[in-house]
């Protein structure tokens, strides 16, 4: 990661969106009846993924890295997929680069999950040849989901002063090296596997007149011919919200990091939260916890076709310092237990989990919802395969910005519908802080945070800066619609 450009970029943005979750003239509740097609729960869950860093081990120098124990990843894996493996986070994203890490990914892939990988930079070889030889083992073993181009090129180097030697024997240096190495990418494995744009360490470098396009163009070709997806890295700073897909720091990092690749679907292949306040990045685990479930759901909303966390562990790799945050990305400790975070979305994730059905068709459910900002509010209407709704309610608050804790304010949301129905309501951070840190949390942290249940045709909720999630129960009230294309990747056109 190269973070400080993240913080530079944000921090301007953040002053659009600063009084996010507040109360604001002009805007208040009003009520909305509504009557959408569902998004398939098992599309959302096919949307996310997490990063590891299976090259942290003894052979490496880090003998006390989690990543070091095959043990410890997978139980923090299944703990992020509570319906079995594919119900949750199913993808795992890391680089072949370090022949230290093969071992652990092939663990990883023979338990079932599938992998994005990156090309990382390599100062050793401009042929990349050992990176690409790893690709095409672990892609002819059908273990690969997708395959991006460079790490974060505009910041490792790569554009900036060194050469990458492509199939075809040239010498490539500046964006011509990254756009090469993509185009190679692209030749040996879209046939097979989709093929995700290299990522970047400065945003602005993904507009519509890059130096990457007018590369792309002396190379004859361009971004959207070598790619079928765009790549963002998007990294909040300051402790603020993630915000909307409307208008937001998410919405602008996205449309900066795109603007070269118009028309194809998106990846946010880096994203997530530090629970400590360094480098321009602040955060609790409290406050992460209530950000991360806001962030996955307003990237999804934004049409984000996979949206990888950063990352599963704190890595334990004795950073100090300045550089000290480095080592606080993650949704578990160091240990192996949990963090606020990842209680939070194991709850989340046991209420919405579900494994993708080709020969389900999602519904819809007619409601009308009030009390929820316009400002802020936000819902988003998921059917699963057993034909129950869960109807997810947030809002964007900043409530931590620069560091200083803010109360948002609490929204009494009324949700009404057309029948009697059986009403499930959770809060996934019901057990966050009392689940955060223990050891047998396998075992034991199997509440889902749940509040009530009732049968009824309203139900009223508090929403203050986190999910709440309705589970919604009667089969005769679906309305079967035709399903959507769907893309490479199993997920439907609604998320592109």
């Amino acid at each position: 990661m190269m973070l400080d450009f993240y913080y530079l970029v944000n921090l301007i943005t953040a002053l659009a969106v600063s009084g996010l979750g507040y109360r604001t003239v002009g805007m208040e509740p009003t009520a909305i009846t509504t009557s959408p097609v569902a998004r398939l729960a098992g599309d959302f869950t096919s949307s996310l993924s997490i990063q590891v860093h299976m090259n942290y081990n003894a052979a490496s120098g880090h003998p006390n890295s989690p990543y070091g124990s095959n043990t410890m990843v997978a139980d923090a894996l299944a703990y992020l997929n509570p319906g079995g493996i594919g119900t949750g986070i199913g993808t795992v994203r890391d680089t072949a680069f370090y022949s230290n890490a093969i071992p652990g990914l092939d663990y990883i892939a023979g338990l079932g999950y599938r992998l994005d990988l990156y090309m990382s930079y390599d100062a050793q070889h401009s042929d990349y040849s050992a990176q690409y030889a790893a690709l095409s083992r672990f892609v002819s073993s059908g273990f690969v989901r997708v395959i991006e181009g460079g790490l974060e090129v505009d910041g490792f180097r790569l554009v900036r002063d060194d050469t990458y030697t492509g199939l075809n024997g040239t010498r490539y240096t500046g964006w011509q090296a990254a756009v090469a190495m993509q185009m190679d990418l692209w030749s040996r494995f879209h046939s097979t596997v989709p093929v995700a744009l290299f990522s970047l360490a400065t945003p602005s470098n993904g507009h519509a007149n890059s130096p990457a396009v007018a590369a792309a163009k002396k190379l004859g070709t361009s971004l959207t011919e070598i790619a079928n997806y765009g790549n963002v890295h998007f990294y909040q700073a300051n402790g603020d919200a993630p915000a909307s897909p409307s208008g937001g720091q998410l919405a602008g990092v996205i449309a900066s990091e795109t603007g070269y690749t118009p028309g194809l679907p998106f990846m946010i292949t880096e994203t997530g939260f530090n629970d400590i306040h360094a480098a321009g990045y602040a955060g609790t685990p409290l406050v992460d916890a209530k950000y991360t479930m806001n962030l996955l759901l307003s990237a999804f909303m934004a049409g984000c076709a996979l949206t990888n966390y950063y990352e599963l562990f704190d890595e334990n790799q004795g950073y100090s310092g300045s550089e000290d945050f480095q080592d606080h990305w993650g949704l578990f400790n160091d240990n192996g237990t949990p963090k606020q975070s990842a209680v939070a979305l194991h709850n989340f994730l046991s209420v919405i989990s579900d494994r993708k059905a080709a020969s389900f068709k999602p519904g819809s459910l007619k409601y009308q919802i009030s009390g929820l900002s316009p400002l802020n509010g936000h819902s988003l209407l998921f059917q699963k395969s057993d034909g129950s709704f869960v109807l997810a309610l947030w809002a964007e608050a900043n409530i931590y910005s620069n560091a200083v804790p803010r109360t948002a304010t609490t929204q009494t949301v009324t949700v009404a519908l057309p029948g009697i129905y059986e009403i499930d309501v959770y809060d996934p951070m019901l057990n966050a802080a009392a689940l955060a840190g223990r050891q047998s949390f396998l075992v034991d942290a199997t509440d889902s945070g749940h509040l009530t249940t009732t049968q009824s045709n309203t139900v009223k909720v508090s929403v203050v800066d986190h999910p709440i999630l309705i589970r919604i129960t009667d089969k005769t009230a679906v309305t079967p619609t035709s399903p959507p294309g769907r893309d490479h990747l199993g997920l439907t056109d609604i998320q592109k």
